[in-house]
Parts: C-alpha cells; structure tokens; sequence
C-alpha cells in the first residue's frame, strides 16, 4: 500500500490537498536489490506481476482491478457485471 498527499486546484482557484491510496498485490518477475555501500542510499529496482490494483482519491475507489477473482472497478461500477452474469458468476 502506498498512501499520498495531492495538490489539486479548485474551480475557485484554491488549492487543497487530497488524500491518495494505491494498493497492489503480485509476484517478483524481477529484483535487483543494488549494491550496498557504508553511509550511501542503495537503489533497488523490481518487476512485478500485478494481480490486484486499488486506486482510491479522497476515500473515492477510482479503479480496482482483481485478475484472479474477475473484478473490473471503474468509479464504483463493476464493468463485468454483464460478462459474470453470462459465464453464472
């Protein structure tokens, strides 16, 4: 899970800021975790594949999306509703 904050500007021309969380699930394809050096940052970088995907803005889920269990979320709407009712799911 990774959680933000956001500037936005209004219609009004003010800015605020908007609370952001992504949440992901998945596997390694890839991982290379640098190299370690006394008093220096290391930099790791990885490959996932991604199995679930949450994007919520404010409290509001944006998108969600669940591979293994077939949910496709867009503003709340599930974009599969008629294909599971197709297939009996």
């Amino acid at each position: 899970i990774v959680r933000a904050s956001n500037q936005y500007w209004t219609n009004q021309g003010v800015m605020t800021e908007l609370p952001i969380k992504a949440e992901m699930k998945g596997f390694f394809k890839e991982f290379d975790s640098g190299k370690f050096k006394k008093a220096d940052n290391t930099e790791a970088e990885a490959t996932l594949s991604v199995i679930y995907y949450k994007l919520e803005v404010d409290g509001q889920e944006i998108v969600e999306v669940d591979v293994i269990n077939n949910i496709y979320k867009v503003n709340g709407v599930d974009k599969l509703q008629a294909y599971k009712a197709n297939i009996g799911g």
